[in-house]
């Protein structure tokens, strides 16, 4: 399978990082977060390292119907909601 996850690692303030775990899918396939930090990580290595041990949990569970994540949402329309408008 040609899945393609980023993890990517922010300081929203000054001393508080999160990451995040983006599937980009194919081309013209919009980009969707998988899964994100539960809250803020003192550094940025801190942050890196939870984060790719998260994508390593990701990447693993690609393909299975149960969620690597009990509880939260982190299939590719976690960010969507679908409904009428």
């Amino acid at each position: 399978m040609n899945t393609v996850f980023e993890l990517l690692v922010d300081e929203a303030i000054p001393g508080h990082f999160y990451w995040t775990i983006v599937w980009r899918g194919t081309k013209g396939d919009l980009p969707r977060v998988i899964a994100s930090a539960p809250g803020p990580m003192p550094s940025r290595s801190w942050a890196m390292a939870r984060g790719q041990a998260a994508l390593r949990v990701v990447e693993q569970a690609e393909g299975e119907e149960k969620s690597p994540f009990p509880g939260r949402r982190v299939d590719r329309d976690a960010d969507t909601v679908r409904g009428s408008i």
